[in-house]
């Protein structure tokens, strides 16, 4: 099963990357997270003998998750904060 999700994992990323590249470093940072996560499940799954999903291994995935998700809230802040700021600049017409 592990497969499975690292499958789906990549697949995301590579999406995000082909369909979205132009957005901005959000999609950048989510494509990166899910690179992340797909390499974790995919060793997981290869090394029979390390349970990366239990233990010390665990909280250092979750650790990594936790920080990508913290940049990518700041990044989405810094940009709606900057597009708040550019339609002040515009009179607020569109």
């Amino acid at each position: 099963m592990n497969f499975v999700y690292a499958a789906l994992w990549f697949v995301i990323a590579i999406i995000l990357i082909v369909r979205f590249r132009r957005e901005g470093a959000l999609v950048w940072g989510a494509s990166g997270l899910f690179v992340f996560m797909g390499a974790w499940w995919l060793i997981d799954a290869i090394i029979a003998d390390i349970d990366l999903m239990d233990g010390v291994y665990a909280w250092v995935f979750r650790g990594v998750v936790l920080a990508f998700v913290l940049a990518g809230a700041g990044v989405y802040l810094v940009q709606k904060n900057r597009s708040g700021k550019q339609d002040e600049n515009n009179g607020g017409n569109k």
